[in-house]
């Protein structure tokens, strides 16, 4: 028997149909928005602001700075007291801890670069360069946080020679943190971006000074580099994007070029988790070249911009994903489909004793890594997988020992984890108590 509950946000109830699964690009044609109609490298600085849940872009129209922000549904042209130098290539880090957005060195129109350091509290624009400690200048470097400050890397030197230190931002100065032994190959404009999850900086591929472009995979831990040695790799490229995925934990790459003179632009998506890369089926993803993107996580969007060429916002939406931890007790289990957006979550209970006729599936945040024990000694082996209190529980009857029940996701959940249990009757212990194993559902499209 099946049953279906309605999830109800806002404590609606929301009658859905059956959708396809899977990630997805959108282009969204807004006005007004940044344009680009200068910028030797037409690479606009982007970062995703998220105490105050925008993405912000700072770009040059003509030979003018701009500064835009993105509320996930439109652009805002601001109009700060304070603004950085017209430049492209600069990068572009958010510090979490300290709530700013922070943008350094970069391409100047007259053909120099620099060195300087701002940043962002969402209202205006302030320039910290430090007295001492500060950067040299270039530029086509790539900026990411690292658990300890805004970590800057790569880029091309003043002199023309490709940098090859290693500087952290901690908000008064930046400190040159090159470590001994292996270090990236120099390169400029390569992807790079913070795995939270892992604690880990990614850097992918890049220019060198040959030139070559590079299909390297590097990993900060704080204090060294690491180059990784995946079986499969995306194709070599610079210019392009590189996003960290909360919801999945991933890292997102695209777009970029496999040309030195920046055209051939790549439509493909691949993720990288730490362990490998893995392409993303064909989503009419879009050729982006210098496209600058960053992860909305209230949104569970990457939002991607493009200017040199074509003036676009691009949305990518991760699909919905499954997993089951932990064991159950007496047998009983717990599987599911993924859960996505105007659909229904499918979860199959099995191995129910069949003197009952009646359970539910318990819904919550997932656990963490050590379950709780359920009644002690008058249930072994059974353990609380989801971290209390239950969100709702959706009741079920049954004949036999299997039993399945539903529940119907609207649109705009994407992203979120939901952890489902199952809980059966039984006479195999004293508390009359069974409990399956885990079941993360993270929802997508």
């Amino acid at each position: 028997m099946t049953t279906t509950l309605y999830l109800r946000p806002a404590f609606l109830l929301v009658l859905l149909t059956s959708a396809a699964h899977g990630q997805a690009w959108f282009a969204l044609n807004t006005s007004p928005q940044p344009g680009n109609q200068w910028g030797g490298l037409g690479a606009m600085a982007f970062a995703y602001d998220a105490e105050r849940a925008e993405c912000v872009a700072f770009d040059v129209r003509g030979i003018t700075a701009e500064t835009w922000t993105w509320n996930g549904s439109g652009w805002l042209q601001r109009a700060p007291a304070h603004t950085p130098p017209p430049r492209s290539a600069a990068a572009i880090a958010y510090d979490p801890v300290r709530r700013l957005v922070v943008l350094a060195a970069g391409f100047g129109y007259l053909g120099f670069s620099y060195g300087d350091t701002w940043e962002w509290d969402g209202t205006d624009w302030a320039d910290v360069t430090p007295a001492a400690g500060q950067l040299p200048p270039l530029h086509s470097a790539a900026a990411a946080y690292d658990g300890n400050g805004i970590l800057l890397a790569a880029g091309k030197r003043q002199d023309s020679f490709p940098n090859t230190q290693t500087y952290r931002w901690d908000g008064i100065t930046w400190a040159n943190v090159t470590p001994t032994g292996n270090v990236p190959v120099a390169v400029y404009l390569p992807a790079m971006t913070y795995d939270g999850e892992r604690g880990r900086v990614v850097l992918f591929g890049g220019q060198d000074s040959v030139p070559n472009l590079l299909d390297q995979t590097w990993e900060w831990d704080g204090t060294s580099w690491m180059q990784q040695n995946p079986t499969i790799s995306p194709p070599q490229r610079w210019r392009a994007g590189l996003s960290y995925d909360a919801a999945r934990k991933r890292c997102v790459l695209y777009g970029g070029s496999t040309n030195i003179n920046g055209n051939a632009g790549l439509n493909d998506t691949w993720v990288w988790d730490g362990a490998g890369w893995t392409q993303l089926p064909a989503t009419t993803a879009p050729a982006l070249i210098a496209g600058q993107g960053a992860y909305d996580s209230v949104r569970d969007e990457i939002v991607v911009h493009r200017t040199s060429t074509n003036n676009t916002t691009w949305i990518f939406r991760g699909e919905a994903q499954v997993e089951t931890y932990g064991n159950g007790c007496n047998g009983l289990s717990l599987n599911a489909n993924a859960p996505a957006e105007n659909s229904n979550w499918v979860l199959s209970a099995t191995n129910l004793d069949p003197a009952f006729g009646v359970g539910g599936v318990l819904f919550s945040a997932p656990g963490g890594p050590t379950p709780a024990t359920a009644f002690g000694l008058a249930a072994p082996g059974c353990f609380v997988h989801l971290l209390p209190p239950p969100l709702f529980t959706n009741l079920f009857f049954y004949t036999g020992t299997t039993a399945t029940t539903a529940v119907a996701i609207p649109a705009g959940l994407s992203g979120i984890h939901l952890g489902a249990q199952a809980i059966g009757l039984t006479t195999a212990n004293s508390a009359g108590i069974s409990l399956a194993n885990g079941v993360e559902g993270t929802i997508g499209l």
